[in-house]
This record gives structure tokens, C-alpha cells and sequence, in this order.
């Protein structure tokens, strides 16, 4: 199950992100069109106003009130339409422009004059305030607090300071990014919603697929239980009856290797379908590594290689004792199987503050890079031709994956090709 969730968390995590993108691409493109929109507009209103010595030009009046531009068309404010940053048509009511006036500032930097069309909520001390922090700026134009600017040189030393208050402006583009983050928030919440209803169904057929394979499994191996345990009964009484015989031999050799691949692919198909069952107690993690690492020494004497051992005495350790000692025992074998002629395995166990950590070291090829991120799958050898003649089918190392997982604890490979290789299981 743990692959089916993985799958359907990538089809999630894919329909967010692909919807994330395209909607923040969207806002992010809305809002800053709409901002430099109103940005340019305001500039150019001031700019027109600059024109026409700080006052609204009479012909504006004459127009209902407000003037049209298209950018597909020259019209009277051609610097408007050169800068406009939106691809459509716009119309703009100059009514919406009340609060705005001008400032004429004499050689001496000192407010001489104040020009304006409609009345402004400034008094004179914050306006002469206001034109000094401006000048202060050095800019010719910008935002400056909640007003825009722009300073337009006379021909002599006198300056006009023509002032817009963009308050209103300003507070509707900060509302538009306040709502355009609500909407992102509540798209991936729903597209959150939709994509675990959507992959669900997606994956239902890999689910169903991977639930037939494992009741195929469980079920052949159930079935294949009794004729091994019958073929080797009447193994026992033929060799009993006519003595040794090699072609008995054989056939007891193949109904054992066979028995051994129906327990391992019994014990895999359990633990797909979670229902591995675990006898939790207090043991000697000590006695444990010793006991399964041991009884190797006779095999790998005969290979003609050399067993060291290095386990920390006196250690403690909670779980199922009989499953630990399999991880050890398949490590050490997998060392034996995976190792030439003169070859050094060594078995280290030791605590680790509050952690158990089994180390299984041997010399010999080692494994490639490529290899180390397919050791622990079922039935993967690296070597195929070598495999046949040490046995093994592969499911050593997964099933060693699989009880260090249930135990909560962590199992890695590390190599070094032609040279060595490391297994390294972690538990608590």
C-alpha cells in the first residue's frame, strides 16, 4: 500500500503544483498590470497638468468630463498612449482625479504659490512639509508616502511641484493583492480537495492490480506448501529405504531451495497486506548478533574466508528477537554469497546513544553505484550469473528492509566497487 500512496501523493502534489503555477502566474500578472496601470496613468495626468502650469487643461472639460484613448489610435495625449501597459482599450473619468494640486517653488526652495482646481485637504504647513521631503528625494517623479509627484523645470531657478494623493489608489491595489492571496489560499485548498478525489480514482486500477497480485502470491505460495512438504516426506522414505543416492540428493536440494522461496514470498505477500505478525519483548540484543553471526563461522572457514566479529557487550533491545537475528543472518550471508576467496567479513554491533546499530562489513567487489539504489528490490541481483551459482533469489535483502522498516529503524549499503561493501541497520 505504502507504493499506492506514493503514487497517488505524486498525482496530487503534480495537479497542486501545475495549478499553483498557472493561477500565481495569473495574479501575479493581473496585479502587476493593474498597479503599473494606474501608476502610469497617475504620472500622466500630472505630466498634462505640468503642462498646463498646474491647472486641468480646459479642452479635458469639454469632453463630458473625461477623455478616451486607445492605444491602436493616435489621440490628443500621445505620451499617455506611448506608456500605457495594458493590451485593451482604457477610459478614464477625470473626476476620479480631485485631490490633486501645484505648487510653484522659487529659487530659494521656499513655497511660493499653490495652484488648484477643487479644494484639498492639506493645510499649508503639511503642504510645505510635504514639497521638502519630495525635494529631499532627488526624484523627478514617483510615489512618495500616499502621494505621486513629478517636478517640472522652468526655464529659470523655479520649480512646479504638481502633487497627486493616491490614497484611494493605492488602497484598492493593496486590496486586490489581499484578494488575489485569499484566492490562491482557497484554489489549492479546493484543487487539495479535488486532486485526493480524483487521484483516488486514477490509482483505483493500479490499486486493484496490486491487490491481485499479492492474493496471486500468498495464494500460490499457500498452494505450494503441501507438495514441497509432500515431495520431501517421500524424500525421507526413499532415502531411507535404498541409502544415499545423489539423485536424491538433488531432488532434496531443489524441494529445500523451493521451500525456502515459498516462506520468503509468504512472508512479503504478509507484509504487503500488514498483517506480519510481531512478537514484541526484551532481549539480549547482544546474544542475539552472536547467535545469528556464529554459526556462519563453519561455511565461511571452508570458503577460505576470514569472520571477525566486534559486538559491544551487555547491550539491551525491544522487538521481535527471532526477526532480528534474520536481518543479521541474511546481511552475513549476503556478505558470504558477495565475497571471493580470502575474503574478510566482520560483524560490529554497538549502541549509539539510544540506538542499536548492526554493521556488516566485507571485502571483496563491492557493489556499483548503479546497483546501490536497487539492492533492496525484490528479485534484483547484481550479478545474475553469480547469483545461480550461490543461490538466492533475491529477496534476501528486501525482506531484511522490510523488518528493520516494521521495527521502525533504518537500513543502508555503502561500497566502495572492487573493494568493499557496508550494510548498516539502525534500530531503537
Amino acid at each position: 500500500m505504502d507504493v499506492i500512496n506514493r503514487l497517488r501523493t505524486r498525482i496530487m502534489i503534480a495537479i497542486i503544483a501545475v495549478l499553483f503555477s498557472v493561477l500565481a502566474f495569473i495574479l501575479i500578472i493581473l496585479n502587476f498590470s493593474l498597479a503599473r496601470f494606474e501608476y502610469v496613468k497617475a504620472r500622466n495626468f500630472l505630466e498634462l497638468i505640468a503642462d498646463n502650469d498646474g491647472h486641468l487643461p480646459r479642452p479635458m472639460e469639454l469632453k463630458e468630463g473625461g477623455y478616451h484613448v486607445s492605444p491602436m489610435n493616435k489621440g490628443d495625449y500621445p505620451n499617455f498612449e506611448a506608456e500605457n501597459p495594458m493590451p485593451f482599450e482604457i477610459h478614464f473619468d477625470s473626476k476620479n482625479f480631485r485631490n490633486y494640486f501645484s505648487v510653484v517653488i522659487g529659487e530659494n526652495g521656499v513655497v511660493q504659490k499653490v495652484i488648484r482646481d477643487f479644494p484639498i485637504n492639506y493645510s499649508m504647513l503639511e503642504i510645505e512639509k510635504l514639497v521638502s521631503e519630495i525635494l529631499a528625494t532627488g526624484n523627478k517623479t514617483g510615489i512618495y508616502r500616499e502621494s505621486m509627484f513629478y517636478l517640472h523645470e522652468y526655464q529659470g531657478a523655479a520649480r512646479l511641484v504638481c502633487i497627486l494623493n493616491m490614497n484611494g489608489e493605492l488602497d484598492v491595489i493593496h486590496r486586490l493583492f489581499l484578494y488575489s492571496g485569499a484566492i490562491l489560499l482557497i484554489s489549492i485548498a479546493v484543487a487539495f480537495l479535488c486532486s485526493w478525489f480524483f487521484s483516488g480514482k486514477i490509482v483505483m486500477p493500479v490499486q486493484e492490480a496490486f491487490e491481485r497480485q499479492k492474493r496471486f502470491v500468498a495464494d500460490a505460495g499457500h498452494e505450494l506448501k503441501t507438495p514441497i512438504a509432500v515431495i520431501g516426506a517421500n524424500v525421507d522414505v526413499l532415502s531411507s529405504e535404498i541409502g544415499e543416492n545423489r539423485w536424491l540428493t538433488y531432488i532434496k536440494d531443489g524441494n529445500d531451495r523451493m521451500s525456502r522461496l515459498v516462506k520468503d514470498l509468504l512472508y512479503l505477500a504478509r507484509d504487503d497486506a500488514e498483517r506480519v505478525i510481531m512478537h514484541i519483548e526484551d532481549f539480549d540484543f547482544t546474544a542475539s548478533v552472536n547467535a545469528a553471526a556464529l554459526p556462519f563461522e563453519s561455511v565461511i572457514f571452508e570458503d577460505g574466508k576470514k569472520l571477525e566479529t566486534d559486538i559491544q557487550t551487555g547491550m539491551l533491545c525491544t522487538g521481535d528477537r527471532q526477526q532480528i537475528e534474520q536481518v543479521v543472518s541474511i546481511l552475513v550471508d549476503n556478505a558470504i554469497k558477495n565475497s571471493e576467496k580470502d575474503a574478510v567479513i566482520r560483524v560490529s554491533a554497538y549502541l549509539d546513544r539510544d540506538r542499536h546499530v548492526v554493521k556488516v562489513w566485507n571485502s571483496g567487489r563491492g557493489i556499483s553505484r548503479d546497483d546501490l539504489e536497487k539492492i533492496f528490490l525484490r528479485f534484483y541481483r547484481s550479478d545474475y550469473s553469480r547469483a545461480r551459482q550461490t543461490g538466492g533469489y533475491g529477496l534476501g535483502l528486501s525482506i531484511a528492509q522490510s523488518i528493520v522498516k516494521n521495527h521502525h529503524g533504518t537500513i543502508s549499503v555503502d561500497s566502495k566497487e572492487g573493494e568493499w561493501a557496508e550494510f548498516t541497520v539502525t534500530l531503537p
